[in-house]
């Protein structure tokens, strides 16, 4: 995150505390949700209706609420179900349901999920508000399904270590993958764009997954933590 004050007076460095980066917004909301999930659940409030407020929170963007001048909120305000929804499955044993499944199973329902969810493309409804929840909940089932088929089947075994690292991956990709493409740029020049994508991807996940590995020789995880 600090990495996209490059271009501001290390005055404004504070700014990161309230303001999200880049693609870094996820962080700030999820710290959001997870606190005050766990107040709610404290307080004794199921999950169930966790869920609920979650569903009316999202609602309120067809009434136009004001959460006031901070933006974090209205994407905690999009993205909670979700989190929320996640705590649900776990409590009802949904993964657990799903595991079970034969294989055939998994694999038609991930085709049929992403075949939806590429529908709402071609359809040009993706982006629709009504129905953005059934889009991404077509996309998360899929993913799962997909996940659990590869699994059973043992294909692609690197994906799994990809996945078990993908937050570190999501936190520290930026800095290598930049590093590189900026490399790549000064070596090559500019009329070999494919190479530097091509570098800056591998760059993008070697990199982290380098990282971490030296993390947790060095008892350093906490860095990934929140």
């Amino acid at each position: 995150t600090v990495a996209g004050l490059r271009h501001k007076p290390l005055g404004q460095l504070w700014e990161i505390l309230h303001a999200p980066l880049m693609q870094f917004w996820f962080l700030y909301v999820l710290f959001v949700v997870s606190v005050i999930a766990v107040l709610l659940r404290k307080m004794t409030v199921s999950t169930e209706m966790i869920f609920f407020l979650s569903m009316l929170l999202l609602a309120s963007i067809f009434v136009d609420l004001n959460l006031g001048p901070w933006g974090v909120l209205y994407m905690v305000r999009i993205y909670s179900l979700y989190f929320v929804a996640g705590a649900l499955c776990r409590k009802w044993g949904s993964l657990e349901a799903l595991a079970q499944l034969k294989s055939t199973a998994l694999l038609r329902g991930a085709i049929a999920a992403f075949g939806l969810l590429t529908l709402a493309v071609l359809l040009k409804v993706a982006a629709a508000p009504p129905l953005m929840v059934l889009w991404a909940g077509s996309g998360i089932l899929g993913t799962l399904l997909l996940s659990m088929y590869l699994d059973r089947r043992q294909l692609f075994p690197f994906l799994r270590h990809w996945g078990q690292h993908s937050l570190e991956i999501y936190l520290a990709h930026t800095i290598f993958s930049a590093t590189a493409a900026a490399a790549a740029y000064q070596l090559l020049g500019p009329n070999y764009l494919e190479v530097e994508v091509v570098v800056s991807a591998v760059a993008g996940m070697a990199g982290p997954l380098l990282l971490c590995r030296l993390c947790q020789r060095w008892q350093l995880m906490f860095l990934f933590r929140l």
